[in-house]
């Protein structure tokens, strides 16, 4: 009894009651907001699911679509969130409303379990704790991907993307083949969610990964902690894996993107020069959203918690005694994903022709969530 006891985790436990308060309007209400893009991927899921029943398990043609002449949207889109949302509904007999549902569940829990991981492998329990709270109650992640926009593709790379960098993080230490597994699964599961959150997510997984092989050595004083070739290998091995993985998706869609119209990203509603955010907005606090509007007023904000925890986590830079170079390295992100959502980076974003494909710069607030929960933690 002792031993279990000892393994008693109660930062991990608060985690999952905050998780669980967070998703409770999932849990508790029968259907999902309307309105929303959650519509269409509901349709998708549906799509998926008779597929599987008439034995095409991995359908790239949807033959319903377009007034019954069928379209080619599980070829281009991401298809991971509408598998799991079909198969639910097929295990439960609950239609693929509840397996959307479950799908926003899964990735509250994942997103916050998985940050807990992070930052307890790298920090403490302690902070571990508070990065988890504040990751799930993010208003990005909380509230406006899963309610206000119905994003339930994107909802679960977000959810992914913690276990990410803790996987990859077991890798760099250990180099072990069951942490080399689960970070190619994780990559390859994040990129088959939603590849525009996994291009960023994995973009700053990447920064992290040569921060921590090549500048954080410089700063130690025993250079025998200095990570050895192999785990690099190890690392490179996972990396290759995840891709190779998820190549069932991205490879037909790469060959055959000649047959679809990309022209028309970065136009009319979609061009990202009409969707930058103030920065005001941003540190703003969220407001009560009215749920009978027709047209809800929102914020996109970090969150004005996130962000006075995240400034006194920001604040242990300047402080000799505590100064953490991982800090600096999430302070930096913090800061470059900010940069990336105001109208300052318009100049950056027409520099780089495929930055259009982004549409919409808000979809940094994921990066920016990434970069402020373990800052909040390290405000303890």
């Amino acid at each position: 009894m002792k031993k279990i006891f000892n393994k008693f985790d109660p930062g991990l436990l608060i985690v999952i009651v905050a998780t669980t308060l967070a998703a409770w309007p999932f849990l508790s209400q029968s259907s999902l907001p309307t309105g929303t893009d959650a519509e269409i991927h509901i349709f998708r899921a549906f799509q998926i699911e008779r597929s599987i029943t008439e034995g095409v398990f991995y359908p790239r043609w949807a033959p319903d679509f377009y007034y019954g002449n069928g379209y080619p949207i599980f070829n281009y889109y991401a298809p991971l969130a509408y598998h799991l949302a079909a198969y639910y509904s097929l295990v439960t007999s609950l239609g693929v409303v509840a397996g959307s549902k479950f799908v926003l569940i899964l990735a509250a829990y994942v997103g916050s379990i998985g940050m807990y991981m992070f930052v307890a492998n790298r920090w403490g329990r302690v902070e571990a704790m508070v990065s988890g709270v504040a990751w799930c109650f993010s208003p990005y992640i909380f509230f406006l991907e899963p309610h206000a926009r119905g994003e339930i593709a994107e909802s679960l790379a977000i959810g992914i993307s913690p276990v990410i960098f803790w996987a990859f993080d077991k890798v760099r230490a250990s180099g072990t083949k069951y942490s080399v597994v689960i970070a190619a699964l994780s990559l390859g599961a994040v990129v088959l969610s939603h590849p525009l959150t996994a291009l960023v997510a994995y973009g700053f997984l990447l920064v992290f990964l040569l921060w921590e092989f090549w500048i954080t050595p410089l700063t130690l004083v025993d250079r025998s902690r200095n990570r050895s070739s192999s785990n690099l290998y190890a690392v490179g091995v996972a990396i290759l894996l995840g891709l190779g993985l998820s190549a069932l998706y991205w490879l037909p869609a790469g060959f055959e993107r000649d047959a679809v119209r990309m022209d028309y990203y970065g136009i009319g509603h979609y061009d990202f020069r009409r969707h930058f955010i103030d920065l005001a907005e941003l540190i703003a606090p969220a407001i009560w959203s009215d749920s009978g509007a027709a047209f809800p007023v929102f914020r996109f904000s970090l969150g004005s918690i996130q962000v006075s925890l995240g400034m006194l986590g920001v604040a242990t830079v300047f402080n000799r005694r505590i100064r953490r170079f991982d800090t600096l390295l999430m302070t930096l992100g913090l800061f470059g994903a900010t940069y990336m959502m105001t109208s300052a980076s318009q100049g950056l974003w027409e520099m780089i022709p495929p930055m259009r494909y982004f549409q919409f710069p808000m979809r940094f607030l994921g990066s920016a969530a990434l970069a402020i929960v373990p800052l909040c933690g390290m405000s303890m």
